[in-house]
């Protein structure tokens, strides 16, 4: 059989591809690569938006629980009777750590470090250090 189409196939001209293919290949990817660009810095927008919010959120939260758990209070009485904290300080260091909101001061710190984490990761898309941002 290979012997009946080699006739054939040693006739046939090769085929040459348009010249304005690679053009329009290269085009295309670009234009791929844009949208793809703005589509992850939409999203980047996105979650600094979320985690500015979420921020705001945790630090009202944790003004609250500081005014609520006395924790200020304790605070302010090692200014007005230094010497009374001085005689009991075991007792007023535990009471004092006692009320200190640890779960608010946990929820503002993991939302701060998801809004410095979420602007590094914006800033990349918008300094152009980003694969995506290269030209073809």
């Amino acid at each position: 059989m290979d012997q009946d189409n080699d006739p054939i196939l040693r006739n046939l001209s090769p085929i040459e591809p348009p010249a304005a293919l690679p053009a329009a290949i290269l085009g295309r990817v670009g234009r791929l690569q844009r949208r793809a660009l703005l589509r992850r810095r939409l999203i980047a927008v996105g979650a600094d938006l979320l985690s500015a919010a979420a921020f705001i959120g945790a630090t009202v939260t944790l003004v609250r629980s500081f005014r609520l758990s006395g924790f200020g209070t304790y605070l302010s009485l090692l200014v007005t009777d230094g010497r009374l904290v001085l005689s009991f300080w075991s007792q007023y260091f535990y009471s004092l750590s006692e009320s200190l909101p640890v779960t608010g001061i946990i929820i503002f710190l993991a939302s701060l470090l998801a809004l410095l984490w979420s602007i590094r990761y914006t800033s990349r898309f918008f300094n152009g250090r980003h694969i995506s941002a290269r030209p073809v």
